[in-house]
């Protein structure tokens, strides 16, 4: 019951501070936790960020981003939320309802590295954000 509950938080946290001018379309620790708890333990920006994903709404998607946005993806940068928009109705949106957060790899105040399913893939993304909980900075990479 605890996981829809930061589920339900989480999608209420982005459809409070969605952009409403935007048009749809458009010291590191090792983390150990079990199935039952991971969703528990999910960072708020990680889970408005698989939360976007999912949601096939570009407006839900960019909620989880700060105004100030870097993602390397393998080895593309994409820089600025107009870019990074733009990437996403490409390459994220369409796709929604693929991401699944696996596990926390690795988590201190600000970061996390992070197991992922995305479409057929297990990859390792890493995010930074700051207090407000939005995301600033992610690495979208291949697990090895």
């Amino acid at each position: 019951m605890k996981s829809y509950l930061w589920i339900l938080l989480a999608v209420l946290f982005m459809s409070c501070s969605g952009d409403n001018d935007e048009l749809i379309p458009e010291e590191e620790t090792e983390i150990e936790t079990t199935e039952e708890n991971e969703e528990e333990n999910i960072p708020t920006a990680i889970l408005a960020y698989q939360t976007g994903a999912n949601s096939k709404n570009i407006n839900t998607y960019m909620a989880a981003f700060g105004d100030e946005i870097t993602i390397l993806d393998v080895s593309r940068e994409i820089s600025g939320r107009d870019n990074v928009r733009a990437w996403a109705l490409r390459e994220v949106i369409p796709s929604g309802q693929t991401f699944k957060h696996r596990r926390i790899l690795e988590q201190s105040e600000g970061y996390a590295k992070t197991e992922v399913n995305w479409l057929s893939w297990v990859a390792h993304y890493h995010y930074w954000w700051d207090e407000d909980g939005k995301i600033t900075r992610m690495s979208l990479q291949y697990a090895n």
